[in-house]
């Protein structure tokens, strides 16, 4: 279910006649990383939706096409080399890993995976979007993102 915030800024979006950008989900079982997140893409106006544990993700793959997924290192306490092999079983949108920055820093799924990136926590607004953007434009000469 999309969180007040998504809401919010896509009223206000439709009101103001701005662009909206391709959708993006944010997965973390980290409430605070989690709309933190939805809250920064949404302003960015990015469409955004949330899942708060695996099978939320799992599930929302399922339904839709996204241009981009944002995951938590840490969601569902399960591990990270292990749920990136079964996200890559499931799509081949591009994953912005977010988390503690040791242990994103730690993996080197960006070295291993080129649709792959990761932003260490704590992380800015700003830091976020570039991320994003930054990703955006490795994957692809024609960035969906930006």
């Amino acid at each position: 279910m999309c969180s007040v915030t998504t809401t919010l800024a896509a009223k206000r979006l439709h009101l103001t006649g701005k662009v909206v950008r391709h959708m993006i989900i944010v997965a973390s079982s980290n409430i605070f990383r989690r709309e933190l997140s939805i809250f920064t893409l949404a302003e960015a106006n990015y469409r955004v939706r949330e899942a708060a544990n695996l099978g939320e993700l799992l599930a929302r793959i399922n339904q839709a096409s996204f241009a981009l997924i944002i995951v938590d290192v840490q969601l569902d306490g399960l591990n990270v080399v292990e749920l990136h092999e079964l996200l890559r079983e499931r799509t081949a949108a591009p994953l912005l890993w977010i988390g503690p920055a040791a242990m994103v820093g730690e993996l080197g799924l960006s070295e291993r995976d080129p649709l792959s990136g990761f932003v260490g926590w704590p992380y800015t607004p700003e830091e976020l979007l570039l991320n994003v953007a930054q990703l955006s434009r490795r994957v692809s000469t024609n960035p969906v993102l930006d």
